[in-house]
This record gives C-alpha cells, structure tokens and sequence, in this order.
C-alpha cells in the first residue's frame, strides 16, 4: 500500500503532456522524500492520447497507473474515478500540467 495517491484527470491535454507529468512528478518526489502512486484518468480525450505516451511513463515511472474510459464525463468524474482506483489512504489531486 502506498503512503499516497495523486490523480490526475485529463481531457485532450497538449501535445508532450508526458513529459510535463515526468519533470512534476519528480518535482513532488523530491520534496516529499518518498514515491507516490501516480493515477492519471483520461477522461475521454479524443486527442493526444496515445500508447507511445503512455509506455513513456510507465517505463519512467514504476508507480504509475493509466485509468480510461470512452466518453468524457467532466473533471469531478474524472477525480472520483481516480480516487476508487486509488491504494493509498491519502489522495490529492492536481491538473494534468502540475500548476
């Protein structure tokens, strides 16, 4: 069991989204000391979704977790589909670009 979960919906996000979650992630690492588990939902993005994105944070990230479903339904959605998948006992959430 992880200590916390963060969850990040997103719908249709910018082109290199996989890198801006990368450098946040290990932003919020170094700070926190310790590895999160990381859920990103997609919301039913019809764009910029792709497995070559996907495999890039999977083989960077070894807490990482893909959750996706067909149609959008909206960010609160998105958040509550992400904290019932979560194992953590924490959760915290934020936008797919870590602002």
């Amino acid at each position: 069991m992880y200590q916390l979960t963060i969850v990040l919906p997103c719908y249709n996000p910018v082109h290199g989204w996989e890198k801006q979650v990368l450098e946040g992630y290990d932003s919020v690492v170094t700070h926190l000391g310790f590895k999160p588990e990381l859920i990103v939902v997609n919301d039913g993005s019809s764009s910029n979704i792709d497995e070559s994105a996907i495999d890039f944070l999977k083989k960077s990230i070894a807490d990482f977790r893909f959750e996706s479903y067909s149609i959008n339904r909206g960010k609160g959605a998105a958040l509550r589909y992400g904290i019932e998948k979560a194992t953590a006992t924490k959760v915290i959430f934020t936008d797919i670009d870590f602002p």
